[in-house]
This record gives structure tokens, C-alpha cells and sequence, in this order.
């Protein structure tokens, strides 16, 4: 939600530029260097609506968004409205945010090529925070420099850290961040805490 909220307004960017003299420069009480994006009323697809992908949809749900998601495991659908199935094909074609959240496996390897970058709409924000090579990378980068969606946000890359010759460096409007999303330190400690409680489990002849 971070990298989608900074793909709506570019607020470092223009914190930046209003360090840098511009706001005082333009003259008026307001700019803006990027189209402002309003999530209500667009669409939200998931790829992959496990427990991640599910909390995503709430809470693009409570920014008024409509959800979609495509999952080899429908599960219960979640209690907000509207929501619903797709197949991968269509989320690609009607999403606005598409967002990743399934695993990697043998079959889904760069999933995310031509072909279905092809189906996205020009407006279109692609997310990454599930694994990089989820997509092809110069398949995307391509996309981003001829203008077949608008802009992406990656968490990871297909190999980490990113190489020099990752071409999603060089792409336009891609914003690409070092596998941090996990990182802060709630998370490190629960998650320190969950490893420990299980292996006291295992040993105490209750394993979890």
C-alpha cells in the first residue's frame, strides 16, 4: 500500500522539489509535477488471495476500491462488497492495481511477460511484493518505456541485491525498493517470536 500510495502522488518526489525552490518558483498556492490518482472507485486485482492477498483487499477495500483476484484456490470470499473471481487474463485486462502475492513455483516462473503485460491498461500500476521472478524483468521494462501500463513498484527482483544490468533500472516510471517491505522491527520481532513459540512446541510434543 506504500508503493501504491507513492505511485498516486509521488510524495517524496515532490517533497524533494519543494526543497529545491519549485513551489516557490511556480508561484501558486499548489503544484504538482505527476497526475494526482484517486483510488476510490478503481480496481484492485490480486494475484493470489491467500492470507496476504486477502489483508490487501481489506484494505483496499477500505479506500473504496473494488477487488478482484485470480487464485488456483477460491477459499471463502471475503465479507465487503463488491469483490469477485477472475481468471488471470482478465485481471490483467481490467484491473487498475494489479498486484502480486503468490508463491513461486515451477509453473509460474516470469508469469508476468508480453502477453499479459499486453492486456493491462495504459493507466495500469503493476506491484511486486511477493517474489521477482514472478515476472520477466525485460519483458516489463519494455512495457514501461513504450507506455503499455503506467508505472510499476517492486519490492524484490529476480536476483538479490539487484544487479547492475537489471533492466528495470533503466525503465521508466518503476520504483524499485531492496526487499524492505517485511523489515520493520514489529515484524522481525513477531516473527522471532513465532519461530521460538514453534520450536517450543515441537519440543513439548505439540508441534504446530
Amino acid at each position: 500500500m506504500a508503493l501504491l500510495l507513492n505511485l498516486c502522488h509521488h510524495v517524496a518526489h515532490h517533497a524533494q522539489v519543494v526543497k529545491e525552490g519549485e513551489w516557490r518558483k511556480r508561484g501558486d498556492f499548489c503544484f504538482w509535477d505527476y497526475p494526482l490518482v484517486e483510488l476510490a472507485g478503481l480496481t484492485m486485482g490480486l494475484i493470489g488471495f491467500g492470507r496476504i492477498g486477502r489483508r490487501t483487499g481489506a484494505l483496499a477495500h477500505a479506500f473504496e476500491m473494488n477487488v478482484i483476484a485470480a487464485d488456483v484456490v477460491h477459499g471463502k470470499e471475503p465479507d465487503y462488497t463488491p469483490f469477485s473471481w477472475k481468471e488471470i487474463p482478465n485481471v490483467f485486462a481490467k484491473a487498475d492495481v494489479i498486484s502480486l502475492h503468490c508463491p513461486q513455483t515451477e509453473d509460474n516462473i516470469e508469469f508476468v511477460n508480453a502477453k499479459f503485460l499486453g492486456h493491462m491498461k495504459p493507466s495500469a500500476f503493476l506491484i511486486n511484493t511477493s517474489r521477482g521472478s514472478l515476472i520477466n524483468e525485460q519483458d516489463l521494462a519494455h512495457a514501461l518505456n513504450a507506455a503499455q501500463l503506467a508505472d510499476a513498484a517492486v519490492d524484490v527482483v529476480s536476483v538479490e541485491p539487484i544487479c547492475p544490468d537489471n533492466p528495470l533500472l533503466n525503465a521508466k516510471n518503476c520504483i524499485i525498493t531492496p526487499h524492505m517491505a517485511w523489515g520493520t522491527l514489529a515484524a522481525r520481532r513477531r516473527l522471532m517470536k513465532v519461530t521460538a513459540d514453534n520450536v517450543n512446541s515441537f519440543l513439548g510434543g505439540t508441534p504446530t
